[in-house]
């Protein structure tokens, strides 16, 4: 008898928060993508048996995984092990969208125009670290992958992106 809200707003209200979920999993995909990627780097230059080999695939790996981890660095905050982190460190999206989450499932009411026009502009900034991602693994992943086949080492493997909604 309280709730005042319609089903029209209600729908309204997980529509918006069903689309900032698939987000959060998107970062949290593309987190251990990175990851992922930063371990075979680390992993690849190590198996040559040619000290010099060895030094130039561990500079391009170095040089690949730093990339990789700026982008790292923008999705998640990379450095927070503790529950205050945030008050020293700068926020980043995964956090931002976990608040506009909470801030949609506040009550029983449809999102504000304020709340669609920050998870544009924080799907925007995804959209860009993601599309730098992405750059990384078709260009600079795809040279390095070059230098381990011509060593005779097994390439970097990078697995099939997961669709969202």
């Amino acid at each position: 008898p309280r709730a005042t809200s319609t089903q029209a707003e209600l729908v309204a209200q997980y529509s918006a928060t069903r689309r900032v979920v698939d987000r959060i999993q998107q970062i949290v995909d593309n987190v251990k993508r990175a990851e992922d990627l930063q371990m075979q780097l680390s992993d690849r230059a190590k198996r040559a048996q040619d000290p010099a080999v060895v030094r130039m695939l561990t500079d391009s790996a170095n040089a690949v995984r730093a990339k990789v981890e700026a982008v790292r660095a923008e999705l998640y905050e990379v450095g927070c092990h503790v529950d205050q982190c945030t008050l020293d460190m700068p926020v980043k999206l995964y956090n931002k969208f976990i608040t506009l989450n909470m801030q949609l499932q506040g009550g029983a009411y449809a999102p504000t125009k304020q709340n669609g026009e920050v998870y544009d502009g924080l799907k925007a900034r995804l959209d860009v670290q993601l599309q730098a991602l992405e750059r990384i693994e078709s260009e600079d992943l795809a040279r390095f992958n070059a230098l381990l086949e011509r060593n005779g080492l097994p390439p970097v493997h990078v697995p099939a992106r997961k669709p969202i909604a």
